[in-house]
């Protein structure tokens, strides 16, 4: 698919990549561009609190529908995975898919660069890192 910009402008063309993706799908599926929208704000928060502003893009979040249902729910259900990639410009939705899901679906999961990963240890990285011991001497 097209990358397609997530902000307010974009509304109908996310509701339109949704809708696609769903087919009659509702329950346990993004239906929304407010609710793609939402979960990038609570990720854009995350990399705020991590990385300085110009370490941000690159980072990937895979965002899924749904929630916990009781292990009494026996029937698998549908559920919407949006990944959305974090460029320099904002967040971008680079792939909708429709899955089956089990009891345990929705949430989400930011995946940093290794680069990134590397800033955010050494921004909160307040302690010494002590060298290697030497291993001990055989008697």
């Amino acid at each position: 698919m097209k990358p397609i910009k997530v902000t307010l402008a974009n509304a109908a063309l996310i509701d339109a990549a949704l809708r696609a993706t769903n087919g009659t799908a509702t329950a346990h599926t993004f239906t929304a561009d407010h609710q793609i929208i939402h979960r990038c704000c609570l990720a854009e928060v995350q990399l705020v609190a991590m990385l300085a502003k110009k370490d941000i893009p690159g980072a990937v979040l895979v965002a899924i529908s749904g929630g916990k249902v009781a292990n009494a729910y026996k029937y698998t259900r549908l559920t919407t995975s949006v990944t959305v990639q974090r460029r320099t410009a904002g967040w971008y939705i680079t792939e909708i898919v429709l899955s089956e899901s089990w009891s345990a679906a929705g949430g989400n999961q930011l995946t940093l660069t290794p680069a990134q990963d590397a800033a955010a240890i050494r921004r909160f990285r307040t302690y010494a890192v002590a060298p290697a011991a030497p291993p001990p001497a055989s008697a």
